[in-house]
């Protein structure tokens, strides 16, 4: 049975790893990461890699965040949408593909079947340019 956490920092993280009795560690923290909101990224990534943590990103597609990554969405939307039509994908899959290359895994939703299957698929046959994947880091 493997454990995890949601929304945890580095130092909650350290925390909970101290904690005497602790009978597992959690192997996964689920944390809002994508091209429109990615605090500290990639030193979030990287400290919890070094804590044996994989992170999960939610909202990889910024629709449920508020605030600035939400005015930010139409800019990352469209610079998706541009990358994307290069490498005849969606801007969706470019913005999904930046998570995975960015070394974390992805959930995401949606009412509509179409929309998870071309989530889905293609995400995972192309590989984001160096200048692509540091130009949509840039955005927010």
């Amino acid at each position: 049975t493997s454990l995890a956490v949601s929304n945890f920092s580095v130092d909650e993280l350290d925390c909970l790893l101290r904690s005497p009795g602790l009978a597992r560690a959690p192997v996964l923290n689920q944390l809002p990461l994508g091209v429109a909101y990615h605090p500290g990224h990639p030193r979030v990534l990287t400290q919890n890699r070094e804590r044996g943590l994989l992170v999960q990103a939610w909202a990889p597609l910024g629709g449920s965040l508020g605030g600035a990554a939400q005015r930010a969405l139409p800019t990352v939307r469209a610079a998706c949408s541009e990358v994307g039509a290069r490498y005849g994908k969606s801007g969706a899959q470019v913005a999904l593909r930046w998570v995975t290359q960015s070394g974390a895994a992805f959930t995401t939703t949606s009412r509509k079947r179409s929309h998870l299957e071309e989530d889905l698929n293609g995400v995972f046959d192309f590989e984001l340019s160096d200048g692509d994947m540091a130009r949509l880091s840039l955005l927010t």
